[in-house]
């Protein structure tokens, strides 16, 4: 069996879809394609585009690239999707988690800012306090 563009270690789907907006659309094409040529191509960087073409080259001389992590076949690989499908779940949890402690944390950093306020008025009543009975004080000395 021939080898497809997606037994290249690295490349995806939405690799496949960026490459093939570059006009690379075989692994032929990407075995022969340029080092400069894939660096300017978004989401290639240098160590990844000397690595894929390397990759792709391998693939076509002797089929011996490796594939454990990159898609295996033409285009399906179950253990992939089962994979992505527990991170997009947990991503999920951990948001409304995160939400939840967010809200709380909101919540309590309000009633703090309130308590903080109670108390400054509370502390400016019992100056103002004070000042009156000195007021009332003098006013009360000065009467006699």
């Amino acid at each position: 069996m021939k080898p497809s563009i997606l037994d290249v270690k690295g490349i995806g789907l939405s690799t496949l879809e960026i490459l093939a907006q570059h006009g690379i659309k075989t692994i032929e094409d990407l075995a022969d394609a340029g080092f400069d040529r894939l660096i300017s191509i978004p989401g290639f960087s240098g160590v990844r585009a000397s690595s894929v073409i390397q990759e792709a080259k391998n693939l076509l001389s002797d089929g011996s690239a490796s594939t454990e992590l990159g898609v295996i076949g033409n285009l399906y690989n179950p253990k992939k999707d089962k994979k992505s499908e527990k991170k997009k779940k947990g991503k999920g949890k951990k948001d409304a988690k995160s939400t939840k402690k967010n809200k709380k944390s909101k919540q309590d950093k309000a009633k703090k800012k309130d308590k903080q306020k109670d108390t400054k008025k509370k502390e400016v009543a019992k100056k103002d306090k004070k000042k009156n009975k000195k007021k009332a004080k003098i006013k009360n000395k000065k009467k006699k």
